[in-house]
């Protein structure tokens, strides 16, 4: 038996998606960080997703050698693989962020309790010092 040659790229309307995915994901990152809904430090790893996105759908040769070198059958479920792995990383830099934030926080608020302490006991002590003269 003879094996079915392989597409060699993607069929047009599967191109012209992938083309529309990966400039509204450029648009928009750019967009987002011009109005600053997403830090300039953040906005590298979209501004990848959408040239990765853009690369392999327009070299489909890539992506094929890369799904043989990593044992995925279908090319499609690489993009789907490496899909995942991004939303797990994503997940992780989230749930990081939040550790920090939550870190940063309650050293605030311990920090304001100190403080608060400390200017009741000066009130008090100088309301005791106003009484004794």
């Amino acid at each position: 038996m003879t094996e079915a040659p392989q597409p060699t790229s993607l069929p047009p309307k599967q191109k012209r998606w992938v083309v529309l995915l990966s400039s509204g994901i450029l648009l928009l990152t750019l967009d987002l960080v011009r109005r600053r809904k997403v830090r300039e430090e953040d906005s590298w790893i979209w501004l990848l997703v959408g040239v990765v996105t853009f690369v392999l759908g327009m070299h489909y040769r890539l992506l094929q050698r890369i799904s043989q070198a990593l044992g995925i059958v279908t090319p499609t479920s690489t993009i789907f693989f490496f899909g995942q792995i991004f939303l797990m990383l994503l997940a992780m830099q989230t749930s990081m962020r939040n550790a920090d934030t939550f870190r940063n926080l309650k050293n605030v608020i311990q920090e304001i309790t100190l403080l608060r302490w400390d200017l009741e006991n000066l009130a008090s002590r100088l309301s005791a010092d106003a009484s004794d003269e």
